[in-house]
């Protein structure tokens, strides 16, 4: 657990290829709040740590779609991913997920607070994941009314959603829920 450990990768992703070299057994991590998390970094512990099944990168601002697509690459236990807060995750850095191997495990997703994905990037998470999908927190998203039936078609298993803090929502988003 390294939530809260700001200064984590101030000085290149050293400390993350160690984990992902010498921790292969690790299961769950934590680096909310890990403001200097990048990439490859992420792609080191997805490599190495192939065990992974809880990660926590609220507010690593520098993971993009190329983290992710290691995480889905490698990652193939993983059930809860939670990338909520990282404000420079768009709409395309979560296309990878098209190309993601975790085989029904991922179950949990959070996405709150990340301000630039919309409609379109909530709609595609639910077309490649939602088979699976037990959570999605997309609270704080740029979503409008138009992203509920999709959700409520792609996602059947879904039994618990957040959609809090998303303004452009109307009586409509509660009505097709």
């Amino acid at each position: 657990d390294l939530n809260g450990c700001c200064r984590v990768g101030e000085f290149g992703d050293h400390a993350l290829k160690e984990i992902g070299a010498f921790c292969p057994c690790l299961k769950y991590l934590d680096l909310t709040g890990c403001r200097h998390v990048h990439n490859d970094g992420l792609t080191a512990v997805a490599q190495g740590c192939q065990n992974l099944e809880t990660l926590r990168l609220s507010g690593c601002d520098g993971v993009n779609g190329q983290g992710i697509m290691a995480l889905c690459k490698y990652s193939k236990h993983l059930h809860t991913l939670m990338i909520n807060g990282c404000e420079t995750l768009r709409d395309v850095d979560v296309h990878v997920f098209r190309h993601a191997g975790f085989n029904g495990t991922l179950t949990s997703i959070d996405l709150s607070d990340c301000k630039q994905i919309t409609n379109t990037g909530v709609i595609f998470i639910c077309s490649s994941l939602g088979h699976s999908l037990r959570h999605l927190n997309i609270s704080g998203c740029k979503i409008t009314d138009a992203v509920c039936q999709p959700i409520c078609a792609l996602c059947e298993k879904l039994n618990a959603l957040d959609l809090s803090k998303c303004r452009a929502l109307t009586d409509n988003a509660v009505h097709t829920i």
